[in-house]
């Protein structure tokens, strides 16, 4: 049994085409998830239903990320886990949900400065 794959096609079975409607507009996807999800991720002792909420979250932003979808880096709150200017927590999440170490630094700066009205001043080199 596969709890996390059980999700999407018994409850959200409209997930992945939602998923790709956004990716196929252009959509950025900024899942914040060190705000969803930071206390329960620092958590030594998570219980098997925050194991699986921490699941479901990384796999939308996986799923989404594999259909073509632009994720950028960002966090909108202030929660105790944006650690010197940097979301690493953020950061180290993005690679649990399946970017890559470069795919983490594009989310950082070719698609967190058009998301921030910045692309003209930040982004990439």
């Amino acid at each position: 049994m596969n709890p996390v794959g059980n999700f999407f096609k018994d409850w959200a079975t409209n997930y992945d085409s939602q998923l790709l409607k956004m990716a196929s507009r252009d959509m950025v996807m900024v899942p914040t998830v060190s705000t969803l999800m930071g206390n329960l991720v620092t958590k030594p002792d998570q219980s098997p239903l925050e194991q699986w909420i921490v699941q479901i979250i990384l796999e939308i932003v996986h799923r989404f990320h594999n259909l073509g979808g632009k994720v950028a880096l960002g966090n909108d709150f202030n929660d105790g886990f944006v650690k010197e200017r940097m979301p690493l927590l953020e950061m180290e999440m993005l690679l649990e949900a399946g970017l890559t170490a470069l795919e983490v630094i594009e989310a950082g700066t070719r698609y967190a400065a058009p998301v921030c009205g910045c692309d003209n001043e930040l982004g990439t080199l």
